[in-house]
């Protein structure tokens, strides 16, 4: 990746599939393992 990068892009993620669904998990020097969920898109004005 071309530098500067943010901590949690410092390498590829690692990808967990289902059938239906995925998460990927970024490793990051300052908070370890960070895991993100494939979920349902909602705007961003909806959320308060």
């Amino acid at each position: 990746m071309k530098l500067p990068t943010h901590h949690i892009m410092d390498g590829d993620p690692t990808i967990y599939r289902d059938t239906w669904s995925f998460y990927l998990v970024f490793n990051s020097p300052k908070f370890g393992n960070m895991f993100f969920k494939k979920g349902a898109w909602e705007p961003l004005d909806n959320l308060d």
